[in-house]
């Protein structure tokens, strides 16, 4: 015999935890998109850690993502183009847990020496 459970719960979110600007496929990553303020502040969070990554020689007369792209997992990671000076560009994945702050962003991969028209990925997405 079925047991009756009372009205069903409504649950809300006083703020959201990611906003999507295209279909998401859990653990694939998005295409290559245009930077947003949003994504410049985040890496500029952990520009520190990116430069320390992208090793001793590496220097930044700028600090610009060009491009990224998003992937869903126990978080978000985003991979970024990072534009150092004219013609130098780095690329760094930043991830994000969800309900992050800050502080709590952390830098899991930097790679040298990408060029402007380069993808953000050497494989087919």
């Amino acid at each position: 015999m079925a047991q009756h459970l009372g009205e069903p719960i409504m649950m809300t979110m006083e703020e959201p935890i990611m906003t999507v600007r295209e279909p998401v496929i859990c653990g694939g990553y998005s295409k290559d998109l245009e930077a947003t303020p949003e994504v410049q502040e985040k890496a500029s969070a952990v520009k520190d850690e990116i430069l320390k990554g992208a090793g001793a020689g590496v220097k930044a007369d700028e600090f610009v993502v060009e491009k990224y792209a998003s992937q869903l997992v126990n978080g978000i990671n985003h991979k970024m183009k990072i534009r150092l000076a004219p013609g130098s560009y780095i690329h760094a994945t930043v991830y994000e847990p969800f309900g992050a702050k800050v502080e709590d962003l952390r830098v899991h991969e930097v790679t040298t020496n990408h060029k402007k028209d380069e993808p953000l990925f050497s494989w087919a997405r």
